[in-house]
């Protein structure tokens, strides 16, 4: 049972519709909604600011927090209809307007998942700032579509949204990643749209990394060795826009990155191994820098330092014989 109390003295009318949603997504019914929608006709807000010294509504969301959280894209259109001021945070906790808040759910099923992207719709057809970033490092909305927020697989149709909303397919956050510094690069459909936006697909992220060396990155729940179909079509694409299929990450201090033939080996991904060796990608061009600043290739890096990682990693016996 959702529960929610905000003040123990009397109640206003935002109070009311906080318990009357709560109590909605509890368990839905027509009458229920009724009570949603003469508070609404009174003058409930459904979307606030939170008094700062209100300490025991810290963790509590808004109404329109709420209904976003649960997915409920009808509830959330009702709440975007009574034109809600959209900059305002969620909560007090969740220092995030709706947009952003609404860019990064929880664990949710495939019928969940369309609803969100309703909402996100919704919200940007309602005035929401396609540009709207979080306050700790400056990742954008479209940032989190795109696959930097490392816990979300990026999510095509919400960068479509999002881009045809005018969000800037340029912007970068503190550490200087966009969505082809991450996850977004081995997404076929979002290097595909971020190219077409015209992007400066050669500018690096804050460790010097550029798309290529993300090419062959893997959402943290895919399993080892898991085909990687279209990864060679991504590889071209990128290479096409000018990028170095052997660049070393431009230094910054002692960094332990390597180039994208070595990217793809830590990342588990021999499909995308053997693309990019297909595309020229040399085991004998700079691969990795040692703790000293020195530069070895994948060959010797194989050789030494990782002379177990083919075998640990069940690397295919064809592919190993290529690399050594």
């Amino acid at each position: 049972m959702l529960a929610f109390s905000i003040s123990v003295h009397a109640k206003s009318l935002e109070d009311k519709l906080l318990d009357a949603t709560a109590t909605y997504i509890d368990k839905p019914s027509a009458k229920k909604m009724q009570a949603i929608d003469k508070l609404l006709a009174q003058g409930a807000k459904p979307h606030f600011a939170f008094p700062m010294d209100a300490e025991e509504a810290v963790e509590i969301p808004t109404p329109l927090g709420l209904s976003i959280y649960f997915n409920d894209a009808a509830l959330t259109h009702k709440f975007l209809e009574a034109k809600p001021d959209l900059s305002l945070p969620i909560s007090i906790q969740m220092n995030m307007p709706p947009m952003m808040y609404a860019m990064l759910p929880p664990q949710i099923s495939p019928k969940e998942r369309e609803a969100r992207r309703a909402i996100i719709k919704d919200l940007l057809a309602h005035g929401a700032n396609p540009n709207v970033k979080t306050a700790d490092d400056g990742t954008t909305a479209l940032m989190a579509a795109g696959g930097v927020v490392q816990v979300y697989p990026p999510d095509l149709e919400n960068a479509k949204a999002l881009l045809q909303a005018g969000a800037d397919a340029n912007a970068r956050n503190q550490y200087g990643d966009w969505p082809l510094t991450s996850m977004g690069a081995s997404n076929l459909g979002i290097v595909k749209l971020m190219l077409e936006a015209k992007v400066d697909v050669k500018k690096p992220n804050g460790n010097g990394q550029n798309a290529m060396h993300f090419v062959c990155t893997r959402y943290f729940k895919t399993r080892a060795n898991t085909p990687d179909p279209d990864a060679e079509q991504r590889i071209a694409l990128l290479k096409q826009a000018g990028l170095d299929i052997n660049g070393m990450p431009e230094q910054q201090g002692l960094s332990t990155f390597g180039n994208p033939l070595y990217t793809a080996l830590q990342e588990k991904n021999p499909d995308c191994v053997q693309a990019l060796l297909k595309q020229d990608a040399s085991p004998d061009a700079p691969a990795v820098r040692d703790l000293h600043g020195n530069t070895h290739t994948l060959r010797e890096w194989l050789k030494a330092e990782g002379k177990d990682f083919l075998k640990n990693n069940a690397i295919p016996a064809s592919l190993r014989k290529q690399l050594l």
